[in-house]
């Protein structure tokens, strides 16, 4: 959402799709907008329509992109991808690389193989 908008102005937004019980923008410790807001409507019917209606559509000049909140570490949300987030395959590899005497006990996933040189 654009950084000028106020609860107010998401109230007025999203209410044409059904009644908004709450609005909220996000803003950082100074005080300035992070550009993202929770919008909570009666019923989760209304925060479907307003999700199809609004979600890659334009508040002034800025893409919106509208989803349903989530609580945080649930398991529905997307699991990040970095050689750094355990139980991925970069993570494995990262550890084998680090530790590899306890990948070879545990039967952890073995560092990537090197790649052969191209013959010319």
């Amino acid at each position: 959402i654009p950084a000028y908008v106020d609860e107010e102005r998401l109230r007025k937004h999203f209410g044409e799709k059904g009644e908004v019980t709450d609005a909220r923008v996000i803003r950082a410790g100074d005080g300035h907008s992070r550009q993202f807001a929770f919008v909570g409507f009666k019923s989760t019917e209304v925060a479907q329509v307003a999700l199809d209606y609004f979600n890659r559509s334009y508040l002034d000049s800025s893409r919106m992109s509208i989803e349903f909140a989530v609580p945080h570490g649930a398991e529905a949300t997307t699991r990040a991808w970095s050689k750094y987030t355990s139980g991925t395959t970069a993570n494995a590899r990262l550890q084998a690389k680090l530790n590899p005497a306890a990948t070879q006990e545990t039967g952890a996933a073995a560092a990537k193989p090197e790649k052969k040189a191209k013959k010319r």
